[in-house]
């Protein structure tokens, strides 16, 4: 009888192994085997049996034992996909598809699910259209990806809750991403609301054994609707048939650490490999999205009114190198007006400003030296109710030093910008009376922490809201009708070729939380550059305008989505052999004499970082040309030292 061989993926960085089958087992693809590796017994996922293998016949051992467990196979060809598009080792990402092998063990007790029974809502007419629309591509059980655009409070989340319900009639298995995973308590209620049991989360904010046994459900096709950050996707659904990205713009979609992929671009992928639709929803779409229903890759449904009789607020920019401010305070005189005028009338406003901590500088007045990091090239940011400086970067935290390191001075350190809490400080003394109620990061640590927070403004129990981008979206606050804008110009990062979008983006979902009801909401944005083509487009109404223009400005450089970019960063713990390392790279790289243009290399922006010197290189084509092949083929004959690493980042969205 011949032997049979099995390719293995480990979940390490490996790639496939060889092994030979005994002749008294059946392996099929998709099974879970034990494998001896290194000395030890290790788990792996058969990809493929095989009449033959490469591995000459003295090196190749045998597998050990079949284990009675199986990956779907569209499980094993989307991680292969997702490899090969990233460049990332599978076994990597097949660590992302069984995050843990405990979870092979069975569980003692197998939790119970409700069923869940969809209760329709009153649709107006373009949500009826569209809910249609997406019921009919569900039943046509065929691929389609569709953008779902509405305004700020239309209710696009009802229109694809008539998608879910359609995929739960069809027997299939629906999955919703959310770009900010633990700040979802209004939107499970409203699922809960609808279809009379919660559905099956997945995020890092789940204890172990929560995270075990929903991964149980999702693979026994158990769990019928599941709600997860951008990791949920790449769980072993076996009945998978309907994706909605949720806030498809949102860039926290992209992962940059481990396995480099975008969540949006690889749902899609999935929902492709699976033959079924996908939606995309967002009332600020990217222009990678628009760019396919350009190209009439996508559909294109639209929801221009806010449900019920709630309007879009009025937005005014206010130019603050024309308001007397009084140094070291940030309110302006026409946002004061608007704050006391909104708290008078027994409703609710929003502070906006996306920075954590109480100042983002803290420095000796005396010389003027700035507290650092000692693992980054950064300013620790001074948080005054922590009583500590933190970097937000690694992590690291130190006391309020006595005296400065660089001169000496005693109690010479003085604090610089607005943070939060500095903004906190100033209403709480200009207006003692008033109920404040800082929302971040810091303060939505936890999903208890969070909804806690949450139900005192719902009961009216706060009149001022002070957020980061953790209030941007998702949130809806029928009494609120004020939103103000701190920073307008802050948002916007030079370095990023999204910078002008994105800030765009954010302010628009920021100023979709207020007048979401028959209130009529108002948004004030304080900024030094008014004249910002953003922000000029957010007064004026003018989205379409915006988008085109920053469309042709790409389309003129060639840049994204008009062009492909892809990045690697090379990473030392040794400045200058890092430094000598690169320059040998970028010259191997020129010298191969790929179609590819070569940008940089140059030291990061965030160059020292948790001890690690960073350099950067771009490589940038027309669209129809591919990078992986020529990538591939030059990272494939580097061997960096053990001290430096190389990271390739595919259509990468950081610049930092």
């Amino acid at each position: 009888m011949n032997t049979k061989f099995a390719s293995l993926v480990l979940p390490t960085r490996l790639t496939f192994l060889d092994y030979a089958i005994p002749q008294d087992m059946i392996l099929i693809p998709g099974q879970y085997a034990e494998v001896p590796l290194r000395g030890k017994v290790v788990v792996g996922v058969v990809f493929a049996v095989m009449d033959k293998s490469d591995v000459p016949k003295d090196k190749l051992k045998e597998v050990l034992r079949a284990l009675p467990f199986h990956l779907p196979e569209i499980s094993c060809t989307f991680a292969k996909w997702v490899a090969e598009y990233t460049l990332a080792p599978i076994g990597s990402v097949l660590k992302m598809v069984v995050p843990d092998m405990s979870y092979l063990e069975p569980l003692k007790k197998q939790p119970i699910l409700p069923p869940l029974a969809y209760q329709g809502f009153l649709l107006n007419p373009e949500q009826q259209d569209a809910a249609q629309y997406i019921r009919d591509q569900i039943k046509g059980h065929k691929w389609q990806a569709s953008l779902l655009e509405g305004v700020t409070g239309s209710g696009k989340t009802e229109v694809y809750f008539e998608g879910i319900d359609e995929t739960l009639k069809q027997g299939k298995q629906a999955l919703v991403l959310m770009p900010e995973i633990t700040l979802t308590s209004a939107w499970l209620q409203r699922f809960e609301q609808r279809f009379g049991a919660p559905p099956t989360l997945w995020h890092s904010g789940l204890t172990p054994k929560q995270r075990k046994e929903n991964w149980s459900l999702i693979q026994q096709g158990k769990a019928q609707v599941i709600i997860g950050a951008r990791s949920a996707l790449f769980l072993p659904y076996p009945n998978l048939g309907f994706i909605v990205v949720d806030e498809e713009h949102d860039p926290s979609y992209k992962q940059e650490s481990g396995v480099f992929y975008h969540g949006r671009d690889m749902a899609i992928l999935r929902a492709k490999l699976g033959n079924f639709p996908i939606v995309l929803a967002s009332a600020t779409p990217s222009l990678e999205t628009l760019y396919n229903i350009e190209t009439k890759n996508f559909h294109h449904k639209k929801i221009m009114v806010r449900h019920g009789n709630a309007s879009l607020p009025a937005i005014t920019l206010i130019d603050m190198k024309k308001q007397h401010v009084p140094k070291g305070l940030f309110i302006s005189p026409p946002l004061w007006k608007a704050l006391r005028k909104t708290v008078e009338a027994q409703e609710q406003a929003l502070l906006f400003l996306n920075r954590r901590g109480f100042a983002p500088i803290f420095l000796c007045q005396s010389c003027g030296e700035k507290e650092t990091c000692e693992n980054c090239d950064l300013t620790l940011v001074f948080h005054k109710k922590k009583g500590c400086l933190l970097c937000h970067h690694c992590g690291f935290s130190k006391n309020i030093p006595p005296t400065c390191g660089a001169c000496g001075a005693t109690d010479s350190f003085v604090s610089h910008g607005p943070g939060v809490e500095r903004l906190q400080e100033e209403l709480q003394q200009m207006e003692p009376t008033w109920r404040l109620q800082i929302m971040s990061s810091d303060t939505l640590s936890t999903p208890k922490k969070t909804k806690a927070l949450l139900d005192a403004i719902e009961n009216q129990e706060v009149d001022v809201i002070i957020g980061t981008q953790s209030m941007a979206k998702g949130h809806h606050f029928p009494n609120l009708t004020l939103v103000g804008v701190i920073d307008g110009d802050a948002a916007r990062m030079a370095l990023d070729i999204r910078g002008n979008e994105r800030l765009y983006q954010l302010l628009s979902q920021v100023a979709g939380r207020a007048g979401r009801s028959t209130k009529k909401g108002r948004v004030l944005i304080q900024a030094y550059n008014p004249e910002n083509t953003a922000l000029q487009a957010l007064e004026k109404g003018l989205q379409d305008a915006f988008l085109n223009h920053e469309s042709q400005e790409r389309k003129a450089l060639c840049l994204p989505p008009f062009g492909r970019m892809s990045a690697f960063i090379i990473s030392g713990k040794r400045e200058k052999e890092t430094q000598a390392f690169v320059q040998q790279l970028a010259q191997h790289f020129k010298q191969q004499g790929f179609p590819l243009r070569l940008l940089g290399p140059a030291p990061a922006p965030l160059y020292f970082v948790n001890q690690w010197y960073r350099w950067r290189c771009l490589v940038s084509s027309p669209k129809e040309v591919l990078h992986q092949h020529y990538l591939k083929a030059w990272s494939e004959g580097i061997k960096p030292p053990h001290d430096i690493k190389i990271q390739l980042d595919i259509d990468p969205f950081s610049f930092m």
